[in-house]
């Protein structure tokens, strides 16, 4: 039995902590980039080309 083998099966039997781990990563790294990106592009009064 190789390491992705033995691999799988733990995380088989870790699902919930496995799920939970990457949805919690993927939260930190998707919602502040998105808070990020739309304070800069829809901000009310600024203009994004020449005046």
């Amino acid at each position: 039995m190789g390491w992705y083998e033995r691999w799988a099966q733990w995380s088989e039997r870790h699902r919930f902590l496995m799920d939970l781990g990457w949805t919690v990563l993927a939260a930190l790294v998707l919602i502040p980039g998105m808070l990020t990106m739309s304070s800069t592009s829809f901000s009310p009064g600024t203009t994004s080309g020449p005046a």
